[in-house]
């Protein structure tokens, strides 16, 4: 009987159970079975995944806050349209499965303002703190006790941001716990225009949006805000101040040698409505260098003692953008340029309302290019108002001022031109470089004759004629010992008894173009001829002409031309004497020269030789010479 009714009790089980879970359900409940427990309706929530399983629950923070250890396998959205920290404890206060995703909600960023739209300063336990800009998200996971997570990246724009800077108020972003996104005003804004650079140049992908930074209307100092970096998206970002009244916002420069804002390394901005004033001597306002880009408009150029408003090293750009130009400051100069600079000013309008001072109005050396056509100059500083020159210009430049009249009392100067000095003695003397404005040539054309070859004598046994001297260029010491550059001296003229000999003429040595001088003519040993002539020196001749049939002395070579004597001429039954030969040619292009003074030599003419019995004595060869061309 006991064994019936068991058995009768298991065959009503599943019954029971399906009965358990007839009917409706309440709200959140399912039919199942709980470990240990009865079958029937269970809440739902005794279902919900472990942490380990992203839920995409939502976990919504909107201030400054730590993550809750029940966000594990939640959304932690991060909203409210403000910065804050966010601040994730260590790994091993979690769930050992613990995965989230955080998001930055404030994703709808309006062009040129920040009112819905603000980065979160992440501070994950053992990484450093970084900002989540709008509309970015990372997922986070606990890997055996350590977090791991991905990257959020640079922030890529969806519009036209502005970075706010208020050097007053502001905080800094770059802090090891970010204090601002600079995206807010008041401290929410960036502490400094360098700063917001920073941010522009190492976390933003600009996505063809021309990103922007505005300064408030305040007096600040703020010295060298350097953009040295391309941006990633876009060419150019625009630095902004007051563009209806740049005084509004006044940019000081303090200490010596100093810069506002300077763009290089392809670095490039458009900078409008400041005013820029030096509190100290020897500054720059913008200054644009190594493929740099500085455009301006709106600009007030206040005092600038000893400096320049516009400095342009080599490879460096700066052009008028648009708007008005106020120069209300005396200063050095409106605009410095060396080496490969470039600056357009076409059109521009510029201010000067009192009399100002200045060296130069436009100072260029080197291969600048500086077009200044259509300007309009107004206020009692312009024409000749203001006491200065209109410009001065060193080495290669092009400057086009057509149609514009550039200010200054004194008239533009086109200085350093080319600087030539010709020596014609001197035995180790010393030559020292020139110098225009201060500055070195850039190149130096190096010129050297040697001297020319003495002529024979005629009749018996007639003494010996002398070589020319060499001419030699040295660094220092002995000019001819172990010369860097020389040209030798030509060869002494033969006797006549040497029917046929040449007198060779010197070279040039270890220049870049070694020319030879030629020949001395041969004397003969026949009666009642001629002496040989003597060998010109290149490019300047020189060389004494072929005596005449007479017992008549040889003639000298050309003065200082390296040019060598004639033989004497025969009488009676007396051989001729020989010419000498020609002082060699050097020439050499020293460019870049060290300024560091060198010593020359010029090589001495050779003396004819002596007369023979019943002869005559030969021509003397002539001295060398020395030229320098010096270019700026």
């Amino acid at each position: 009987m006991k064994r019936f009714l068991l058995v009768l009790a298991l065959l009503l089980l599943p019954s029971v159970a399906a009965a358990q879970c007839n009917g409706v359900f309440a709200p959140n409940t399912i039919c199942g079975t709980v470990a240990g427990g009865i079958p029937g309706q269970i809440n739902s929530t005794a279902f919900l995944p472990t942490p380990g399983i992203p839920t995409n629950v939502r976990s919504a923070y909107t201030g400054t806050a730590t993550m809750a250890t029940t966000d594990c396998g939640k959304t932690v959205a991060l909203g409210g349209s403000a910065f804050f920290n966010f601040t994730i404890n260590a790994a091993s206060t979690y769930n050992a499965a613990c995965q989230v995703t955080v998001v930055n909600e404030d994703s709808n960023c309006p062009t040129n303002g920040a009112a819905t739209c603000r980065g979160k300063a992440i501070s994950i336990n053992g990484y450093s703190a970084f900002i989540l800009w709008p509309g970015q998200q990372f997922n986070l996971v606990n890997q055996n006790n350590v977090w791991q997570y991905e990257q959020p990246g640079r922030w890529i724009l969806q519009a036209v941001p502005q970075f706010n800077v208020n050097h007053a108020s502001g905080s800094n972003p770059l802090a090891a716990t970010p204090a601002t996104d600079c995206l807010g005003t008041g401290a929410g804004a960036c502490n400094t225009i360098q700063n917001a650079i920073l941010i522009l140049e190492s976390y933003i992908d600009c996505n063809n949006f021309a990103p922007a930074i505005k300064n408030v209307a305040e007096t600040f100092t703020e010295n060298n805000a350097v953009h040295t970096h391309p941006l990633l998206g876009f060419h150019v970002f625009g630095l902004t101040g007051d563009t209806t009244t740049p005084g509004n916002v006044v940019w000081q420069v303090s200490g010596s040698g100093n810069t506002a804002y300077q763009g290089r390394d392809t670095g490039m901005a458009i900078i409008q409505g400041f005013k820029f004033v030096s509190t100290g001597t020897n500054n720059n306002f913008l200054q644009a260098g190594q493929a740099g880009i500085a455009d301006f408009g709106s600009i007030e150029f206040g005092a600038n003692p000893s400096g320049y408003d516009i400095n342009l090293t080599p490879g460096g750009t700066a052009n008028w953008f648009g708007g008005t130009i106020a120069i209300t400051g005396d200063m050095a100069g409106f605009l410095l340029a060396s080496g490969e600079g470039h600056s357009l000013l076409d059109g521009a309008t510029i201010s000067i309302p009192n009399a100002r001072t200045w060296t130069n109005f436009f100072q260029l050396s080197g291969p600048v290019v500086v077009s200044a056509t259509s300007m309009t100059f107004t206020g009692t500083g312009a024409g000749a108002g203001s006491t200065g020159r209109q410009w001065l210009i060193d080495r290669w430049q092009n400057l086009s001022v057509t149609g514009s009249t550039i200010p200054g009392a004194s008239p533009g100067l086109y200085n350093c031109q080319p600087q030539v000095a010709v020596f014609i003695s001197g035995i180790n003397a010393t030559f020292t470089p020139a110098t225009c404005n201060g500055l070195f040539p850039l190149s130096i054309e190096l010129e050297l004759w040697g001297g020319g070859g003495g002529g024979a004598g005629s009749g018996t046994a007639p003494g010996a004629a002398t070589a020319g001297g060499s001419t030699c260029w040295n660094t220092s010491g002995t000019a001819c010992t172990s010369p860097q550059f020389s040209a030798t001296g030509g060869a002494l003229g033969a006797v006549g008894a040497a029917t046929g000999a040449t007198a060779a003429g010197g070279t040039g040595v270890t220049c870049d173009i070694n020319d030879a001088g030629s020949d001395g003519g041969p004397g003969e040993s026949t009666a009642n001829r001629a002496g040989g002539a003597g060998g010109n020196s290149p490019e300047l001749g020189g060389g004494a002409p072929a005596g005449i049939l007479l017992n008549a002395a040889g003639k000298n070579g050309a003065a200082f031309s390296g040019g060598g004597g004639s033989g004497a001429s025969a009488g009676g039954t007396l051989g001729s004497g020989g010419g000498g030969g020609g002082g060699g040619h050097c020439f050499k292009l020293l460019t870049n020269p060290a300024p560091t003074s060198a010593v020359y030599t010029v090589g001495l003419g050779g003396t004819g030789g002596t007369l023979g019995t019943s002869g005559s004595a030969g021509g003397n060869g002539a001295t060398g010479r020395v030229k320098v061309i010096q270019r700026w």
